[in-house]
């Protein structure tokens, strides 16, 4: 099933219901690119404001991201060398699994996600730019604003986000992050790795744990790794360094100037790092903070169109116009709830790694004879949907969404292994 099957090259490279050919993929350095642009964001700067905020010590947060970058990937590398060993998309290979009308479901998931996710992203850029130039407009309507304008780059498809990710966003993201760290951490004085913790391992684990992996899952990789290299080495190089650089030293970064600037409120952390980096060059921080987020927004918005076109099919350039237009409108909703963030990232870091989990399972441990669990009368992978449903209950149930329930364990990581047990178990049993 996983086999790159054997066609002659197309014209086109956004083929979302065929295998993309061999001589248009993307190498490693492009996909790598790409995918610091997906994973490194000013907001995991945030974050680590926000753990110094909580008490955490400087050991608990690097052993905690370390952790759950190591939990990350081992979902990560099978999701992404899926899309580039098959060639396929996301939607595609749901309907290999979840049947074309389970895979409506799948598809619907990925869609409000991107475009939660898009809204929020020009959310945190409106923000950062009031932070430091104190705009006369709201920021709801500012967020508004950009995301109409983060949307020009996927107009060109594919070859508009990888390209933007390549030559602009990539060196810059890595350049700051470089650049932020080294600068941290040789004023940060070799005591503070003794210093002693006010909460436990296990809290610290849960908390940073919920945004390294909400942060940093997409859920639907293969929608970007079809257009890369089918090799693991190819796919797992990329893969660490881009979240190395993303989660562990971007966190790790904007814990020590919250340290070493005695900052505890991560509302003023853009001012802080843009003063702790930039100086007085605000227009650095401003281009820095613009690229990040453009990068970002270009993939998620690349995610919900190849989503919505299994649905309506015909012009990208529509879809992209109204699809920016939708997200403005929830990036204005969005900046007036402070918690939106939070929510967000807990259930799509839930829920779509766990269909993904499903899809791994069937496409590279096949059922014997490779007969699909749904037949022309139904057109539904029931094991496959149930699994999902089974897999997302777990990590809602112990995630602290529930009002009422507290956060228990890895929510994410349960989710994922309750979908894959609930997968292989009901997959036996409807065969029988």
């Amino acid at each position: 099933m996983v086999d790159q099957p054997n066609k002659e090259p197309t014209p086109c490279t956004e083929l979302a219901q065929d295998a993309v050919p061999l001589d248009q993929r993307r190498g490693t350095i492009t996909m790598g690119l790409l995918w610091i642009t997906m994973v490194t964001g000013f907001p995991t700067v945030l974050a680590g404001f926000d753990w110094y905020k909580q008490g955490f010590t400087l050991k608990q947060v690097f052993a905690c991201v370390v952790a759950s970058v190591l939990i990350l990937l081992a979902y990560t590398i099978p999701a992404c060398y899926l899309g580039a060993k098959t060639g396929l998309s996301y939607t595609h290979l749901s309907k290999r699994t979840f049947g074309p009308r389970g895979a409506w479901l799948v598809g619907f998931n990925i869609t409000w996600s991107s475009l939660c996710w898009y809204a929020l992203s020009a959310v945190f850029l409106a923000q950062g730019l009031q932070a430091l130039y104190h705009f006369n407009i709201s920021t709801a309507w500012l967020a508004g604003g950009l995301a109409l304008l983060m949307a020009s780059n996927n107009f060109f498809g594919f070859k508009g986000v990888a390209n933007f990710a390549m030559f602009a966003a990539g060196p810059v993201m890595i350049a700051w992050v470089v650049y932020s760290f080294g600068l941290a951490t040789t004023s940060m004085p070799a005591a503070v790795w003794s210093e002693p913790a006010s909460h436990s391992m296990l809290q610290a684990l849960g908390v940073v744990s919920a945004f390294v992996i909400g942060y940093a899952v997409w859920g639907n990789e293969a929608d970007y790794w079809q257009f890369g290299k089918p090799s693991v080495a190819r796919t797992t190089v990329p893969l660490v360094a881009s979240l190395v650089l993303g989660q562990v030293v971007f966190g790790v970064a904007g814990w020590l100037v919250a340290y070493l600037t005695h900052t505890s409120n991560p509302d003023q952390a853009t001012a802080v790092m843009n003063a702790f980096t930039f100086g007085s060059a605000t227009i650095i921080a401003a281009v820095v903070l613009t690229l990040s987020y453009v990068a970002g927004n270009d993939s998620l918005l690349f995610a919900t169109d190849q989503a919505v076109e299994n649905v309506f099919p015909g012009s990208r350039r529509i879809r992209v116009g109204i699809l920016s237009v939708i997200a403005s409108g929830i990036a204005v909703l969005l900046a007036q709830h402070a918690n939106s963030f939070q929510l967000v990232a807990s259930l799509s870091a839930i829920i779509l790694p766990a269909a993904t989990t499903i899809m791994i399972v069937e496409a590279f441990f096949p059922r014997k004879g490779g007969s699909p669990c749904f037949g022309p009368q139904h057109q539904t992978g029931w094991p496959a949907v149930l699994a999902l449903l089974i897999g997302s209950a777990c990590g809602i149930a112990t995630g602290g969404i529930v009002p009422g329930m507290a956060a228990v364990g890895v929510p994410s990581l349960q989710a994922w292994l309750g979908s894959l047990v609930a997968y292989v178990v009901l997959r036996r049993v409807w065969r029988r």
